[in-house]
């Protein structure tokens, strides 16, 4: 891999922890519809769980940074929200 200045700034980040990781599905050894259905859901569940966590730290870091902007979470998209000053 070239050693450009992009290459080495992305060489120098912290490995990305795996989502899933912590995650354990439910045992399922037939492949009916219940057991598929079980097993998608028991993965949404842990993908939102985890996509709370992540938010969370995300508006605590703004928040300890106090920079002037918050993070909402609506209708399914994520928001920036600030308070600007008037002109």
């Amino acid at each position: 891999m070239p050693k450009t200045r992009l290459h080495k700034t992305l060489d120098n980040q912290p490995p990305q922890n795996d989502v899933f990781a912590d995650f354990i599905a439910p045992n399922s050894t037939d492949s009916s519809f219940l057991g598929r259905k079980k097993h998608t859901e028991a993965t949404q569940a842990h993908l939102q769980k985890k996509f709370e966590q992540e938010f969370e730290a995300a508006k605590n870091r703004l928040k300890a940074a106090k920079a002037k902007v918050g993070l909402l979470l609506s209708n399914g998209s994520i928001q920036l929200q600030a308070t600007l000053p008037l002109k």
